[in-house]
């Protein structure tokens, strides 16, 4: 047990702090410099997050998968949006973190070729991912201990109007901004 409490103290002072960027509140007003990127996520299990990365080297923003609460609960259909300064972004990385500390679990690669494509946000434009559903399920290890945790990331080809529907709904102010999805299907 000392041991298992040690590992756990050492792996929250390697991973360090997630650094969520602030989501846009449902309610604020457009900001003509910012571009806005989006997501509607289902979760099931920890905390995830996104890392947007500038291609420029200008920066990253991390962008929470579903609504950042304080306990960790699984989610359907939570629209989320950070501001970024306008620019060329890839989805560089996936990680876990603990809801109370933010501290990260557990960091993976983006393997989603479509996210893995650098996609450029606009000034006063909303780039929208689309649907994304995340999970982080125990591996089984010996003994019926858990030995870690498997990431899900699971892109959905959800037609645009049901997830621009969802976006405009939790963000009216930002619904009359020029508006893309990377990851939509066409719909009916």
């Amino acid at each position: 047990m000392t041991r298992l409490f040690a590992a756990a103290i050492l792996l929250a002072l390697v991973t360090g702090c997630a650094g969520l960027a602030p989501t846009v509140p449902g309610s604020a007003p457009p900001d003509p410099q910012a571009g806005y990127v989006a997501g509607l996520f289902n979760r099931q299990g920890m905390s995830f997050a996104m890392v947007l990365r500038a291609v420029d080297g200008g920066g990253s923003y991390i962008l929470p998968m579903g609504e950042d609460t304080r306990w960790p609960g699984d989610l359907e259909r939570s629209s989320v949006a950070v501001a970024v300064k306008p620019g060329t972004y890839t989805v560089a990385e996936w990680f876990t973190y603990g809801t109370v500390n933010k501290e990260v679990i557990s960091r993976r690669p983006n393997t989603i070729a479509a996210l893995q494509a650098p996609f450029v946000v606009k000034a006063g434009a909303v780039l929208h991912l689309g649907e994304i559903s995340v999970a982080s399920l125990p591996v089984p290890g010996p003994n019926g201990y858990t030995a870690g945790i498997e990431l899900r990331v699971s892109p959905r080809a959800t037609p645009w109007r049901e997830v621009r529907g969802a976006f405009e709904r939790a963000y009216p102010m930002l619904a009359s901004q020029p508006a893309s999805c990377i990851l939509c299907g066409a719909g009916p």
